[in-house]
C-alpha cells in the first residue's frame, strides 16, 4: 500500500474517483471545521499536480460534497453526494455530472 503522490495534504482526504485510465482524479477533502469540498487533479509525471475545486456549483469550501464515483454505465459521468439548492429532497442527496475533462498523463497508474 502506498499513498497517492500529490494527493494527499495536510488535510483529510478519503473517497476518490479516478477518471480516464487514472489521467485525472477526483477526491473528497475534509477540513477542521467539518467541510468537505471535492478536488480535481491531473496526472503529472507520476503524482496528482494543480488539485482545485471541482466546479460544481454546490461544492463550496464552506459545505458539504462527498462521494464523487464513477457512473460504470457512463463513465463520462460522476455521482456525488452534496446539498444544492434545488431539486432538493434531503441535507445531502446523490447528484449526477459530467465528469471534467482528464488531461494528465498516465504514469500514475
Amino acid at each position: 500500500m502506498s499513498a497517492l503522490p500529490g494527493a494527499n495534504s495536510a488535510a483529510d482526504e478519503y473517497s476518490a474517483a479516478w477518471l480516464v485510465d487514472g489521467r485525472g482524479i477526483v477526491i473528497a477533502r475534509g477540513q477542521a471545521s467539518g467541510a468537505t469540498q471535492l478536488w480535481l487533479g491531473q496526472c503529472h509525471g507520476g503524482g496528482y499536480r494543480d488539485l482545485q475545486p471541482l466546479r460544481l456549483s454546490f461544492n463550496h469550501a464552506d459545505g458539504q460534497t462527498l462521494a464523487p464515483a464513477v457512473d460504470q454505465s457512463t463513465p463520462a459521468e460522476l455521482l456525488v453526494s452534496g446539498s444544492a439548492p434545488a431539486p432538493r429532497a434531503g441535507k445531502l442527496d446523490i447528484y449526477r455530472m459530467r465528469a471534467q475533462a482528464a488531461s494528465g498523463d498516465n504514469s500514475c497508474r
